[in-house]
């Protein structure tokens, strides 16, 4: 984006506060602003404002900033508050695009579909897409205001509350919506399944006329998600066939034609049949399709490889509910040889306990060479597994750096919050 700061204050009904200059981008993180940005003041953990003499000696074009801010800083546009402010100006910015907007939600699979969506896209059109996991009320508007008219800007939409998918796809307003999964997520704010496709199958009522939606073949409550169709909405159906899994990667079958992921899941085929499938009507060429996805790689901490000293990592404790954590522990190829850590899945409301029994069952009749459960709700997964059960990752860590052997295959799943990652901190001074 580039506009000058007196046109942001119109768009934010703001009052600017020094001399007009061009901002080319926003931040909210003074630690990544670039020369140009204009900084916006959010209150997290800590008050932005405190950050905005930051913000300018890194170079930033003004900032925006509630009307408590007392600083001499200036350039700055005054608003009543910086959160609703960001989307406001994530607003105007969609208003002046031409690229087409797809939008992904879903259970599981959001940020997997979305990364190889964007890198299949790449192959014939430029294309933008939402960094990371930005698929909140901050980074969703971040992803839109990166949009510089690329063909097409592609955002992962997420949510943890009822109400949350609908506000950032009116926001966003998709041609194209896709969703890959209705499962068992977030269940503390959406109490069961049918809440939660209720909250997913609101991304479709945000679609654009005559816009696309693509969905599973096979649905969870098929009914509530149709119900939010309009007619002149298109439905497209997809479904990954012939899946096998090996070590190295999962292949399957698309619409008769052959097809690999370098990721030993099977849930990333299901994936990677929902980026083809939007791809293929697109016109993306199946040929320049498949070696896209041979360059696939995950990112953040989702099926990340990685070795210390003698032993294979996988490292999957991005993120974590039923669903993802009991097609991971069913689909490992080498159970005698893996050492599982599973940690507590969070936000599943009065079924937490059921749900973490089930996985540690599944897990216990697997054979692995040892099972490792985290956190308090993981008492029930140890209880289920014949596992251990450790506190806090540092405890299991301790553990772990007495008793890995070479040649083990460590694998960690978990919620983001459980913080599993400390454990390879620990393991890479150890061994």
């Amino acid at each position: 984006m580039k506009y000058k700061l007196s046109e942001i204050e119109k768009a934010l009904m703001g009052e600017l506060r020094g001399p007009d200059a061009l901002a080319t981008g926003v931040s909210v993180d003074t630690r990544t602003l670039g020369e140009g940005d204009l900084f916006f003041a959010l209150r997290g953990v800590r008050d932005g404002v405190d950050f905005v003499p930051d913000a300018f000696a890194r170079g930033a074009a003004g900032a925006v900033v509630p009307l408590y801010f007392k600083g001499a800083e200036r350039p700055v546009i005054v608003v009543e508050e910086t959160m609703p402010a960001l989307g406001r100006l994530a607003f105007f910015h969609r208003n002046r695009l031409s690229s087409r907007v797809i939008g992904i939600t879903g259970s599981s699979g959001k940020t997997a579909t979305k990364d190889m969506l964007a890198l299949v896209l790449g192959t014939r059109f430029s294309v933008s897409a939402s960094p990371m996991s930005f698929n909140n009320h901050i980074g969703v508007p971040l992803s839109i205001l990166a949009c510089d008219q690329q063909d097409f800007l592609v955002l992962e939409i997420g949510t943890n509350r009822p109400g949350e998918i609908g506000s950032l796809a009116g926001l966003a307003r998709p041609h194209i919506a896709a969703i890959t999964l209705i499962g068992r997520g977030h269940l503390e704010a959406f109490g069961d399944t049918r809440g939660v496709a209720k909250e997913k199958s609101s991304i479709l009522s945000a679609l654009e006329k005559g816009g696309l939606a693509f969905l599973p073949e096979r649905l969870a409550h098929e009914d509530i998600v149709l119900s939010a169709l309009r007619p002149d909405v298109r439905v497209i159906r997809f479904s990954a066939e012939g899946v096998e899994l090996d070590e190295t990667g999962v292949s399957f079958r698309f619409r008769g034609e052959g097809f690999r992921v370098p990721v030993p899941n099977p849930g990333y085929a299901h994936d990677a049949a929902c980026a083809l499938a939007i791809a293929f009507e697109l016109g993306v060429d199946p040929g320049l399709a498949r070696s896209a996805l041979l360059s696939y790689v995950p990112t953040g901490m989702r099926m990340r490889k990685e070795r210390i000293g003698e032993i294979e990592v996988i490292n999957d404790a991005y993120n974590s509910n039923p669903d993802s954590a009991e097609a991971l522990v069913a689909s490992l190829p080498r159970p005698e040889r893996t050492v599982l850590v599973l940690g507590d899945m969070l936000e599943l409301g009065e079924g937490s306990p059921g749900f973490h029994r089930e996985l540690g069952r599944l897990a216990g009749a697997r054979g692995f060479k040892a099972i490792l459960c985290v956190g308090e709700h993981s008492k029930e997964t140890a209880s289920a597994s014949g596992g251990l059960w450790f506190p806090g990752p540092e405890d299991a860590a301790r553990y772990l750096a007495d008793n890995l052997e070479p040649g083990d295959i460590l694998v960690l799943k978990a919620s983001r919050l459980v913080g599993l990652e400390r454990i390879l901190e620990v393991l890479r001074d150890a061994l």
